[in-house]
């Protein structure tokens, strides 16, 4: 599992610097701002994106692994993109 973990890093997940990174339009402007994006909207891309993230990883697994560590401070929803993933299989 450690090999997989690795090779999704390596081979699926865009390296750039945070000068190089393309933000989404709604994050586009945060530094002049007084304000950021509304939580709902950030909230939606961040499950959008962990679901993308999730969706690659266990794309060939056709039932959920015994036990799941997730923990996440930036996104948390309820149900978590994790259980709604691992609910699916």
């Amino acid at each position: 599992m450690h090999e997989q973990i690795k090779n999704f890093i390596s081979n699926e997940m865009e390296v750039s610097t945070l000068e190089e990174y393309q933000f989404p339009e709604m994050f586009k402007n945060i530094s002049h701002e007084n304000k950021g994006a509304k939580l709902d909207d950030r909230m939606e891309w961040f499950k959008n994106e962990m679901q993308h993230v999730f969706d690659i990883f266990y794309n060939n697994k056709q039932e959920a692994p015994e036990n799941l560590i997730h923990v996440t401070c930036s996104g948390y929803s309820s149900p978590s993109v994790a259980q709604i993933a691992m609910s699916q299989r």
